[in-house]
């Protein structure tokens, strides 16, 4: 792929999955940041990305961008596989494998998919991709019944105008009244870590000193040893995703320590995307109310998440629910080690190293 094929790319974007209500202009704009995020115009990047030409017409593409992590205190070379596509009728029903079989190559060491859909599923188990069930799981907990299913409304029809709108929230308000009570029961009473915890911005910097520490039992994780790194991924996320607000806390002890942090996309539907979360073993509890306290504080509907095997319990007594669809993780690897973290649990690798900042959502407007 390379810098003058932002056009056929947008066109093949189009043809494959449609424009999910947004306007040309917006897939364009999405398109040329993504080429930047992705080092489309570096030839000396391991994490090029690939299209396929035939008869002058580009019918094929996948996205790969750079993700930093490390494997046993070493960085690894890794990268991120998304936005695979096909132009119906191109008349070779190997191409997707072909396609991945190229792509996934000899110059990393991991290449990762966490939001596969069935039809990518199928193509990267073929070309060698290995997918993780106890990885697959999202989870999702209910703030606000009403303003819940109001924002999954706006998400799936955006342009619904002001008028609409207005509706939408006058009943989520109506639902809410009537229904607190039951949710409470239904989500039971918070569970309460006895170490008290104070939440404060979380800088790049904070990340870089003990980031580490906090996942210090984990095999495979983010490297964060970079400030400067984890600043310009911030920035990328907020250049991809640039709809709605971002949250950044840090969560620390008593005595200053960090012991979990989070970042939350926060979607103008009122939809929360928890786009990292990291939390030592004793202080999941604590961490998951200050995050569920916060989206409250937000009057968001809901949060949602990729769960992590070992956080399945501490969000489970914090009312979440869990589901798999279109959330399929896989790993292409030749390393034993990293299949044996991911086999064991010892992985831990959020949406943020995933495939969340690197697709197009669906067009929506605060203001309509």
């Amino acid at each position: 792929m390379v810098v003058d094929d932002h056009a056929p790319v947008v066109d093949l974007h189009v043809s494959a999955f449609g424009d999910r209500h947004n306007p040309q202009s917006q897939i364009s704009e999405f398109y040329r940041n993504l080429v930047t995020r992705c080092g489309v115009d570096d030839d000396n990047s391991p994490t090029r990305s690939l299209v396929a030409d035939k008869d002058d017409q580009l019918v094929a593409m996948v996205f790969g961008a750079p993700v930093a992590l490390q494997l046993n205190d070493a960085p690894v070379t890794a990268k991120v596989a998304t936005l695979l596509a096909t132009r119906s009728g191109n008349g070779d029903m190997t191409l997707s494998r072909r396609l991945l079989s190229e792509f996934f190559g000899d110059d990393v060491d991991l290449v990762l998919a966490d939001r596969a859909n069935s039809g990518g599923r199928r193509a990267a188990e073929r070309s060698g991709m290995v997918f993780y069930p106890q990885y697959s799981l999202r989870w999702a907990r209910v703030i606000s019944p009403g303003r819940a299913a109001a924002a999954a409304a706006l998400n799936r029809k955006p342009d619904v105008g002001r008028l609409g709108r207005r509706v939408l929230m006058g009943s989520a308000r109506l639902t809410d009244a009537v229904t607190s009570r039951v949710l409470e029961r239904v989500n039971g009473t918070a569970v309460h870590n006895r170490q008290r915890v104070v939440a404060t911005e979380l800088s790049a910097d904070d990340l870089a000193a003990d980031g580490g520490k906090v996942l210090s039992d984990f095999r495979l994780r983010p490297r964060f040893a970079s400030a400067a790194d984890t600043a310009a991924t911030w920035r990328s996320l907020e250049m991809l995703r640039s709809e709605g607000s971002h949250h950044r806390v840090a969560i620390r002890s008593c005595d200053g320590e960090l012991v979990a942090w989070y970042l939350l996309h926060v979607w103008p539907s009122g939809t929360g995307e928890v786009v990292q979360f990291g939390s030592l073993p004793s202080h999941h509890a604590a961490a998951l109310n200050i995050l569920i306290e916060h989206a409250e504080q937000l009057q968001l509907g809901s949060l949602h998440g990729q769960a992590h095997p070992t956080l399945n319990i501490a969000l489970s007594d914090a009312g979440a629910v869990f589901h798999g669809r279109g959330s399929s993780f896989g790993v292409y690897t030749r390393n034993p080690e990293v299949q044996e973290a991911l086999t064991q649990s010892q992985a831990y690798i959020t949406p943020l190293e995933g495939e969340y900042p690197l697709q197009l959502g669906r067009k929506s407007r605060q203001d309509t």
